[in-house]
């Protein structure tokens, strides 16, 4: 596990130099997509969900380019 924690990436940004126009249109953005992901109007593709026993074949199967949409790692079941 120590492993994988070495690889996480934490990206983020502030908002604070972004202009008030940009942050209404984004503000905007999640007023009105947000409903959607919950009406399942829209939503994520999910490719292929692998348990995270199999993460090995799960990583074969990405570098395999067999994914269309997104891999997910089951961790609890």
């Amino acid at each position: 596990m120590e492993l994988l924690l070495k690889r996480v990436q934490l990206k983020g940004t502030l908002l604070t130099p972004r202009s008030d126009e940009y942050k209404k249109e984004l503000t905007e953005f999640a007023t009105k997509a947000m409903p959607l992901f919950f009406q399942n109007e829209i939503r994520a593709i999910v490719g292929h969900v692998f348990p995270f026993e199999e993460i090995k074949r799960a990583h074969e199967h990405m570098e395999a380019n067999k994914n269309l949409g997104k891999i997910i790692l089951k961790v609890n079941e």
